[in-house]
Order: structure tokens, then C-alpha cells, then sequence
């Protein structure tokens, strides 16, 4: 997983795409009574139903970037797990499409919202697969069949009663959109009802991460003004090896060196940094299958490249993020 400040050419690719699908919408909408008269229109199925999949279009971009940042997930294709995710993302920006261009259609509109909501199940999979989510799989999973219900009542009354069940469900799945977004960042008295279905994806798709030891690079700021501060650098890298050599990796150190300097010194050895870059701290990182960056600094900074020109899994910030080597 990577998350850092330079530009991400997934994440950016996407953000085009949602907002091509939004200005689609928007056309398909300037034509209509409503968007000229909305007073005397008020009850335009049309409307509601643009609501309805605008809700949808929006909620998810804001839901998109959220999980990006804060669950810490790489928007770039550089693994299975986020080549799958990026093919998920693209389908649903075609659903999307689909969702705001069938405007007089509510039963289109209810199946593709449901059929979203298959790919959101998907997408949240491919994700346990990577780190352990505490609840959003298991609510993706219960709005899934909540949605599905009002697909098929929609699907079942529309035909007979199109005027009088349009307004009303867009409605209900309005709400039901910004109950789905809220409970998936928030505490609410629903959580309960997506518990049991959580443990079951985690049970059904976590054991897909379980059981790998790695090799992990421990990258963060070594050098400092004073000689009191460089050991406190070394001994938080000490710190962060010791909790992840308890989660059942194997750690290295590059900021060990800084006693090897001493003794090196000491022995009248002497060794340049470049030397200790390239020749003692780069074919471990080679070696290795995953780096942590603790905080960022120049060299630490050199190391993140370099592991991600490597292709190897990136943990940004606490150790806490890695997962457990092997979960109970």
C-alpha cells in the first residue's frame, strides 16, 4: 500500500472519468421542464430520479477518495489487488454512466444502483484480501440486499403504478444512499445488522493475506544536528522492527549502520555514505518484500523510490498498518 504526496496517475485517471459522467448527467438533465421550472415540476419522476443517480455518482467519488486516503490503498496498478481494483473502478464508471442517462427509466435505474452495489461488494473482497476492514464490507453487503429488495418492489409495481412509485422510492433511495455512506464512516445503531456479515466476508476472502512472513525495509530519517537526536531516530526504527518482528516479519534495519559507522570509525575503516547506500543498505532492500516509511526525510525518501521502482509493498507511517503475519 502506498500513499504519499506525489501525483497518482490511477487515482487521477478515475477522477476524470467521474467527472466525465457527471457533466453527462448534467446534459441529459438541461432539456427537462424541471430544470427550467422546478416549481411546477416538482413531482417529474425525471427529477427524482436525477436525484437519485446523482446522489449515487457523488457519494461514491466522495466514498472513493476516503477509502484511498484513509484506509491507505494504493490507487495505482502495480498489484493484483489494486489491477483488480482499478478494473472494479472502471466498471462502475460505466454503471454510473449508464445510472445518469436513464433518467425516465426508474426500473433501469433501480437495477443498475443494485448492480453497483455488486461491484461495491467485489471491490470491498478484493480489499480483505489486502488488510483487514473493521466494518464497511459487512455494510456493503447488507445495503446490497437492501437494494436489491427495492429493485425487485419497483420492478414489481412500476409497470401499473410508475407516476405514484417513482417519486417515492428516488426517494427512499436517496436516503438509503447517504444512510450507506454514513454507516460506512461512522458508528450508527445499524452496525449490529453488518457485524455478522463482516466476520463472513473476512472468514470467506481474509485468509488470502494470512500466513505471509515478509521480509520488511524499515525506511525513516537517520540524520540529525545532534548526536542524542540520530540515536533517537535509530531507536524508533528499533522500536518499529521490534513491533513488527512481534506481528511475525523479519525486519531490517539500515539505521543500525550507525553503530558499524562508529566501530568502522574506530578501526580506522573508512566507509562513505554512498558506500553504505550501495553497497551494504540497497541489496537488502532488493532482498526485501515490503518497506515501511516511519516519517519522511531525503534518505528515506531515496529509499521509497527506489523500493517502489522495485515494485515492493509500501506501509506509509505507523507499523500498525502491516498485517499481522499471523492473525488469530
Amino acid at each position: 500500500m502506498e500513499n504519499n504526496q506525489s501525483p497518482k496517475v490511477g487515482l487521477s485517471f478515475i477522477d476524470i472519468l467521474f467527472a466525465i459522467v457527471v457533466g453527462i448527467g448534467l446534459e441529459r438533465a438541461i432539456d427537462r421542464k424541471w430544470f427550467g421550472d422546478l416549481l411546477h415540476n416538482v413531482w417529474d419522476r425525471s427529477l427524482w430520479i436525477f436525484i437519485l443517480s446523482n446522489t449515487v455518482v457523488i457519494a461514491s467519488w466522495l466514498g472513493y477518495h476516503r477509502m484511498m486516503t484513509e484506509e491507505k490503498l494504493d490507487p495505482e496498478v502495480k498489484t493484483k489487488q489494486g489491477f483488480l481494483r482499478f478494473l472494479v473502478d472502471v466498471v462502475l464508471l460505466f454503471l454510473y454512466c449508464r445510472l445518469v442517462v436513464s433518467i425516465d427509466s426508474p426500473v433501469d435505474v433501480f437495477r443498475t444502483i443494485w448492480l453497483v452495489f455488486v461491484f461495491y461488494l467485489a471491490w470491498d473482497c478484493i480489499v480483505i484480501t489486502e488488510k483487514r476492514v473493521e466494518k464497511r464490507s459487512g455494510i456493503t453487503l447488507m445495503w446490497f440486499l437492501v437494494f436489491g429488495a427495492l429493485y425487485g418492489l419497483v420492478n414489481l409495481l412500476a409497470s401499473k403504478h410508475a407516476l405514484l412509485v417513482s417519486p417515492p422510492a428516488c426517494l427512499a433511495g436517496t436516503l438509503f444512499v447517504f444512510l450507506y455512506r454514513y454507516q460506512a464512516r461512522y458508528r450508527t445503531f445499524l452496525d449490529p445488522l453488518a457485524r455478522p456479515l463482516t466476520n463472513l466476508l473476512e472468514l470467506l476472502f481474509g485468509w488470502m493475506r494470512r500466513g505471509k512472513s515478509m521480509r520488511i525495509y524499515i525506511a525513516g530519517p537517520y540524520t540529525a544536528a545532534t548526536k542524542e537526536e540520530r540515536i533517537g531516530n535509530v531507536n524508533r526504527a528499533i522500536d518499529a522492527a521490534l513491533a513488527l518482528y512481534k506481528k511475525g516479519h523479519h525486519p531490517f534495519i539500515p539505521h543500525l549502520t550507525h553503530y558499524v559507522d562508529e566501530r568502522a570509525a574506530g578501526l580506522g575503516v573508512a566507509i562513505t555514505r554512498d558506500e553504505y547506500v550501495r553497497n551494504w543498505d540497497s541489496p537488502w532492500l532488493e532482498a526485501c518484500d515490503a518497506l515501511v516509511l516511519l516519517a519522511d526525510s531525503p534518505g528515506a525518501k531515496e529509499e521509497f523510490e527506489a523500493a517502489r521502482g522495485l515494485g515492493k509493498t509500501i506501509y506509509i507511517g505507523d507499523v500498525s498498518v502491516v498485517p499481522n503475519a499471523y492473525e488469530p
